[in-house]
């Protein structure tokens, strides 16, 4: 425990190939969201990143798409959206 008990936290990822987002934990949203991404850049061979032997191009370009990072306000020792 920090002891901190208001302020802002930024969560950073530190993986190129990561991403973060803040919302409400509803499985319907989180399907949307993972098939959104899917459309937008689907896992398949077809990317130049892949021509380097390299299978996660589809991860990378989502990760752009969701941001690696974010910021979360602290009210009270608790998190508040």
């Amino acid at each position: 425990m920090s002891g901190i008990r208001d302020g802002i936290i930024l969560i950073s990822l530190l993986h190129s190939n990561s991403a973060l987002f803040v919302n409400d934990e509803e499985p319907g949203l989180l399907q949307d969201v993972a098939q959104c991404a899917d459309r937008i850049a689907p896992f398949g061979p077809s990317y130049h990143h892949s021509a380097r032997s390299e299978s996660n191009a589809g991860a990378h370009l989502p990760s752009l798409l969701l941001n690696h990072q974010a910021f979360v306000s602290l009210t009270d020792g608790g998190s508040s959206n």
